[in-house]
């Protein structure tokens, strides 16, 4: 009789079979065999919990576990005949993942996460599936151990249901490529439900993501795609709109960081923008650095007051602090305590003779160039031409790009 919650009717297991030796009770299976034991025995090494068979066949039954075996060929069962939690349809699962190009441990973490690869009897055809899948991606040798076993699920679908969502992504400006890249990303964009799948994009871009940019956009951050529109994208959207970020400056400050979309408006947002108000921007200057610097929501409360205070330390504090931020907002994010920011600041000190505080009060930019790439070259050729830095001309000596900054600082005599 079926045991209550039991996915399969006819699953019949005897005493005799439990109690005996794998080798006994398993013929024809070349060695080392799959071996089932009770869950009351010691679990042999190696051995894994498939979610199917972790309901008792009956009456006070155990639930049997699968071992697996430490070496062999088990790419063998070409049949797939028995129950699906039977050791020779799980042999002919894993054949059948086998011949697509997973080594064992691959296929059985596939199976771990999609155990419904067991319940089908025709393994052929989840072969016959995969080398489809190969084709239409364009995708070479190493498809199946780079892609399906990101996203197993897609093995059961059925080609029709596959061929629509990647025509559907073909459509929207996606790659081939960029959509192997989904899958590997764990985006699953092929078991995703089609519906599910077009609601989410069209949610962006009635928030004002270019179409032409959408597609750019997800295969960067494909996480976005395994968000809930109602449980996280819409409640971000609205709290950025109510902290003053404009209709048309939205769809920048997706594009520049849509990661923004998975965090929590109560325990991420909302702290980082109380913080940055009592730290003198708030109004149209909170908007403006969301707007500018949207990676500044990512930063931790513990790194945007420490930064605050080595600033501080650095005599730009108070409304100097807020009005620096405000122009440059990524100030916030840097690293200020690292050995690159202190070797900046030993530079104004020792080679420019000013104070750091005053250099980046009055040129916020200085500290985002690059030390041997910009403030060390633009200074040698200073002295070189006898043209001293000062406080009242860094910004135009380190500012202006390299043909600007040229035409007005040239060498004496040329």
């Amino acid at each position: 009789m079926r045991a209550a919650g039991h996915l399969f009717a006819r699953r019949t297991a005897s005493p005799a079979l439990l109690s005996a030796s794998p080798a006994t009770r398993l013929p024809g299976i070349r060695s080392p065999p799959f071996s089932i034991f009770s869950s009351q025995s010691a679990d042999p090494p190696g051995a894994i919990d498939l979610p199917i068979n972790r309901q008792p066949l009956g009456g006070d039954r155990p639930p049997l576990r699968i071992a697996k075996p430490d070496r062999g060929d088990w790419r063998g069962g070409k049949g797939g005949r028995g129950p699906p939690s039977s050791p020779e349809r799980l042999e002919s699962v894993l054949g059948a993942l086998g011949r697509l190009g997973m080594s064992r441990g691959q296929a059985l973490g596939a199976l771990a996460r999609c155990p419904q690869l067991l319940e089908h009897r025709d393994t052929g055809r989840l072969v016959e599936r995969g080398e489809w899948l190969r084709a239409e991606l364009d995708a070479g040798e190493a498809f199946a151990a780079e892609v399906l076993v990101k996203d197993p699920l897609a093995l059961v679908k059925r080609q029709e249901t596959l061929r629509a969502k990647i025509e559907y992504l073909l459509s929207e400006g996606f790659t081939r490529a960029d959509i192997r890249r989904l899958i590997k990303c764990k985006a699953n964009v092929l078991s995703k439900s089609l519906a599910g799948l077009m609601e989410k994009m069209e949610y962006l871009r009635r928030a004002g993501v270019p179409r032409e940019r959408l597609a750019r956009l997800l295969v960067m951050y494909p996480q976005v795609l395994n968000l809930s529109i109602e449980g996280n994208v819409r409640p971000t959207v609205a709290w950025l709109e109510g902290v003053g970020v404009r209709d048309g400056d939205l769809a920048a400050v997706l594009a520049r960081f849509p990661n923004v979309l998975a965090y929590s408006v109560e325990r991420k947002l909302k702290p980082a923008a109380e913080w940055m108000a009592r730290a003198g921007l708030n109004g149209e200057a909170l908007a403006s650095v969301v707007t500018r610097f949207p990676q500044v929501l990512s930063c931790s409360l513990e790194k945007l007051e420490g930064n605050r205070r080595r600033l501080a330390a650095l005599g730009v504090g108070g409304e100097d602090f807020s009005r620096v931020c405000r122009i440059n907002p990524t100030l916030l994010g840097c690293a200020l305590g690292g050995p690159v920011m202190r070797a900046k600041v030993a530079f104004v000190e020792d080679r420019l003779r000013l104070r750091p505080g005053e250099v980046i009060t009055r040129f916020p930019g200085f500290l985002g160039y690059s030390l041997d790439g910009r403030l060390v070259p633009r200074l040698r050729h200073m002295e070189a031409i006898g043209w001293p830095v000062t406080l009242k001309n860094c910004s135009a000596v380190f500012g202006l790009p390299d043909g600007m900054f040229l035409k007005k600082f040239v060498r004496t005599g040329e």
